[in-house]
């Protein structure tokens, strides 16, 4: 498309047909000659390379301002009682709230007086506020709309659901655990790789109902003390703090100019500019 100009394409999502076509061999003659593909897991840029037979693929995950986050949870919030929490638009059913209202349906905390609270708005909520008040826990589900700053609901949750049918690097699961709280989530997105399962969080493969709600009993009953646990879960996560993270990205610029400067030297890549 570009001949003389040597590019990074960018590949946020894990549905890879939002960005190649679905013949291979199209797909291969067009993103071949890339400099690379870059990814925001490990998980995308191996099914990259093996649904396309793509070389040219790397990975950098996305970054987080742990100082900005830690001084939003600080906020007060008028949450006194006990809660889990699940984030995401609801004007498409990528996250699966409905599955996750459901989840809850079956699982021993509407009992215990742990309600689920939603942060987020779309289209679909009138649809999911009727299943909760099918499913007779409308007491529980607690829909509270676009949040501006979600971190105190993360930082006082018992913790952070992810019920979603795809995910690129979840912001959400980051964000939750940078908070120092815990995650159950749904096998997607390379979450394995960031969850230290029973210690961070847990990861579901199978995202029907009845054994979701089972892992997230259980789960609630190994987690009681997670004041104890916050400080090494926010450790979980430092990796992925800005400095780490803008150090291999302008790692990879560097990289295209060193390799097609036609002997321009450009700034160390130790320098930010």
């Amino acid at each position: 498309v570009y001949p003389k100009v040597k590019l990074i394409y960018m590949v946020r999502s894990y549905r890879l047909d939002y960005y190649f076509p679905s013949a291979n061999e199209k797909t291969k003659k067009l993103f071949a000659k890339a400099y690379t593909i870059n990814c925001v897991s490990r998980g995308i840029m191996e099914r990259i390379q093996t649904d396309f037979d793509l070389k040219n693929v790397s990975f950098i995950k996305n970054p987080v301002d742990f100082d900005h986050i830690e001084a939003l949870a600080a906020k007060a919030t008028n949450n006194k009682e006990q809660y889990i929490v699940a984030a995401g638009r609801m004007s498409v059913d990528v996250k699966q709230f409905d599955k996750l209202i459901e989840t809850y349906a079956k699982s021993d905390l509407p009992q215990k007086g742990i309600a689920l609270k939603l942060l987020g708005d779309g289209k679909l909520m009138a649809d999911y506020k009727k299943l909760a008040a099918a499913l007779n826990i409308q007491e529980w589900v607690h829909f509270e709309g676009f949040q501006e700053n979600p971190f105190p609901y993360f930082k006082n949750a018992l913790f952070t659901v992810l019920c979603s049918k795809f995910e690129g690097s979840p912001r959400v699961l980051l964000e939750s655990l940078a908070c120092g709280t815990p995650v159950v989530a749904t096998d997607v997105g390379g979450m394995k790789r960031i969850i230290d399962e029973g210690k961070t969080g847990v990861v579901i493969k199978n995202n029907d109902p009845y054994p979701f709600a089972r892992k997230i009993s259980r789960f609630l009953s190994m987690s009681c003390d997670k004041a104890a646990s916050a400080e090494s879960t926010r450790a979980s996560v430092l990796r992925f703090g800005w400095s780490n993270i803008a150090d291999a990205i302008i790692s990879e610029y560097w990289t295209v100019l060193k390799d097609h400067s036609d002997g321009f030297n450009p700034i160390p890549s130790h320098t930010i500019l």
